[in-house]
């Protein structure tokens, strides 16, 4: 995407960046609230990162969240983590469960690449759900390995690797 394509996106997607105000805070509380009773919470983080506390320090500078709300609740989240003096990031992707398999969802993740791979040349992911593990082969990732125990003292993890390169080879494979 070029830059006008992206901010155009970000237009029609109502796309949002966390700045920690005091509505957004609350917005961060309810969406917890929800990750934690559809049991997503225990999915998608490691377990010190699932207490109310430890999920705001997620999404601190340098970190960037950015976020999609319907009906005053978010329902597409995309984070990232700058590493390796800012040449690389960990990215995380979620999107409720009422939403996943929507065209507004595959626009949106587009977008959430886009924008990352546009920050940093180097985007990496730590997943625990093995089941996902095609899905990041078709976006475009490499997997890197599979560590035991990584994620947490129960969970294995996978670390999966894309770029630019990675991501448009993908894009233009599923067309």
């Amino acid at each position: 995407m070029t830059t006008p394509e992206i901010t155009q996106a970000i237009k029609d997607l109502d796309l949002c960046v966390y700045k920690a105000t005091h509505e957004e805070d609350i917005l961060l509380m309810h969406w917890w609230l929800h990750l934690n009773e559809s049991g997503d919470l225990w999915r998608i983080l490691p377990c010190d990162a699932t207490k109310l506390s430890s999920f705001y320090k997620l999404f601190a500078s340098p970190s960037i969240l950015n976020y999609v709300v319907k009906d005053n609740r978010i329902w597409f989240a995309a984070w990232i983590e700058p590493a390796f003096a800012n040449r690389a990031g960990f990215l995380s992707l979620w999107t409720d469960a009422t939403m996943r398999h929507t065209p507004t969802n595959f626009r949106v993740t587009q977008l959430a690449y886009n924008l990352a791979l546009t920050w940093f040349p180097h985007i990496f992911g730590i997943t625990k759900q093995a089941d996902l593990l095609d899905v990041h082969v078709k976006i475009g990732y490499d997997i890197i390995g599979q560590f035991e125990k990584l994620y947490d003292d129960e969970n294995d993890a996978w670390i999966v690797h894309i770029d630019r390169d990675g991501f448009d080879s993908a894009r233009l494979n599923r067309r």
